[in-house]
Parts: C-alpha cells; structure tokens; sequence
C-alpha cells in the first residue's frame, strides 16, 4: 500500500506544478486561465509550441525556473508511476510462476483449505455438548 500513496503523492505533484504554473502565468502575463494552464501544461510536457509565450521580463524569468523544477518534478513523479506498475506487474507475474510450478496447484490448494475448513467445523460441532 505504501507504493499507492507514493503514486497518490506522485499524481498530486504534477497537479500541483501544472496549476501553480497556471496561477503564475494569469498573474505574471495577465492571461486568461485557460492560457496560463494551457502554456504550463506544453512547459510540463516539453511540447513547447510557441502559439503562447510569455512577453514579460518577469514571466520569461518565472519560465527559466519553472522549466528547471517543473520538468524534473514530472519526470520523477512519471519514474515513481513507472515503478510502482512496473512492480506490481512483476509481483503478479511472479506470484503466477510460482503457482504454476509449485507442487501445490491452485485448486488443490483449495481442496485443503476447504478439508480443513470441514475438519474444524466438525471439531466444533463435538465441542459444543461439552460446553452445555
């Protein structure tokens, strides 16, 4: 479970980035919100298409940091989603080798559980006149 917050965390940093960057830009540039959150998600994303730019000195100069930080915190948050699918996968591919090849298959597996799940009722079902 502690992966599935890391990925929550994940997920919510690059959130975070994307609209800061967009709050910045409405002040900085006196965009619409639309602008701001469109020219910060083509910042996050490295597309940089250059229909909308920033034409202030301050917001040339917010851009400059802001594509330091925002990039690497994209990319370690898209590194921590990777791993965490990346390893569950192989935690499940393994988990289904380690069935196939064991002595004990699955349906086996659960005609025991079910013997023992009969042999304590059972056991119960003696106990009970004792008790009385």
């Amino acid at each position: 479970m502690e992966g599935f917050f890391k990925v929550l965390y994940a997920v919510f940093l690059i959130a975070a980035i994307w609209v800061g960057g967009g709050v910045a830009y409405h002040s900085l540039e006196g965009w619409r919100w639309l602008d701001s959150l469109y020219f910060s998600a083509t910042v996050l994303t490295t597309v940089g298409l250059g229909d909308v730019h920033p034409i202030t000195d301050y917001g040339k100069m917010f851009s400059v940091g802001y594509m330091f930080i925002g990039i690497s915190v994209v990319l370690y948050s898209l590194t921590v989603i990777g791993s965490y699918l990346f390893e569950r996968e192989i935690g499940r591919k393994s988990l289904e080798l380690l069935l196939e090849k064991s002595p004990i298959s699955e349906r086996s597996y659960l005609l025991k559980v079910e013997k023992s799940k009969k042999a304590l009722d059972n056991a119960i079902e003696r106990i009970r006149p004792l008790k009385k």
